[in-house]
């Protein structure tokens, strides 16, 4: 191969890695923006229409636990989604899922995208 092939396809090589890497970057920066806007979305949803913050604090036990603490224990494991849909019983003070009876109703009309805010919302407390 020619000098000048050899240079040539050094440059392309270089110049895909160049886009490639520019790109996975923007990519990192939108997913980080996307979780702050599902994050911030869930804090009003919390606060809101899903009536948490009536039962729930970030850092101290109220009627229901704190966020802190739920957070703890759905970040090692548990299905948030699951228990908001009733498909799964309380894992954080089991036995105590009476208490959000009422509120299971509210979380019942949520889509699912709300659903996932408020979990994104809850497992960002630590």
């Amino acid at each position: 191969m020619s000098l000048f092939k050899q240079s040539l396809l050094f440059i392309l090589i270089l110049s895909s890695f160049s886009f490639f890497v520019s790109c996975s970057s923007a990519t990192k920066q939108d997913v980080k923006y996307a979780k702050k806007l599902r994050i911030e979305s869930g804090k009003t949803i919390f606060n809101g229409k899903g009536n948490c913050a009536s039962c729930h604090d970030v850092s101290q036990t109220l009627v229901g636990p704190s966020l802190q603490v739920i957070s703890s224990v759905y970040n090692k494991k548990g299905n948030m989604i699951a228990f908001f849909k009733q498909k799964e019983g309380a894992i954080v003070v089991p036995g105590q899922s009476d208490g959000m009876k009422p509120n299971f109703g509210i979380l019942s009309k949520m889509s699912e995208e709300e659903l996932l805010s408020l979990e994104a919302y809850i497992l960002s407390i630590k």
